[in-house]
């Protein structure tokens, strides 16, 4: 089958191999559906939460290019947001108790607070980029879609613990 446009102003990205495509507007390489489906296999074969967090942090943070990548686990019955490091300040951990409750986006200074569904959250990302860049809509698409496709594994080690 050929997947090419009619309109010839428009040009063809039919056969060229993906390290040559670039997403649209950013000059960036697309981060891949094979990337966030292994994280989220990854995560999957994992039996204790704390190294499946460690490994999801640090594969996050390498595949969408990320300053920061932090999970947090909710303690419901207590509203109390858990990370590796322990507790965090009240502020941050009312955004992201916010966030996990509403099932809703948030953020807190340039970090994008992102619940893993589904709602009540009982975990949620808070990814920061470099200093002075900005998520991109395409980017905030695909962490949702990171979210999603991680909720049961971490449910599952949440629910373990």
């Amino acid at each position: 089958m050929d997947i090419r446009s009619s309109d010839s102003s428009i040009p063809s990205i039919a056969g060229r191999p993906r390290d040559k495509v670039r997403a649209l507007g950013t000059g960036a390489q697309p981060t891949a559906m094979q990337d966030l489906t292994q994280i989220a296999t990854a995560l999957a074969q994992e039996t204790t939460l704390r190294p499946a967090v460690e490994r999801l942090q640090r594969d996050a943070a390498r595949i969408l290019k990320l300053r920061d990548a932090v999970c947090f686990w909710i303690d419901w019955p207590h509203r109390i947001a858990w990370t590796l490091d322990g507790r965090v300040s009240h502020e941050l951990e009312e955004t992201v108790i916010e966030a996990a409750g509403t099932g809703r986006r948030n953020s807190l200074a340039s970090a994008v607070i992102e619940p893993i569904v589904p709602t009540p959250a009982r975990a949620v990302l808070a990814l920061r980029k470099p200093s002075g860049i900005a998520f991109t809509p395409t980017e905030l698409i695909v962490i949702q879609t990171l979210a999603a496709s991680i909720a049961p594994a971490l449910d599952k080690l949440i629910r373990a613990r």
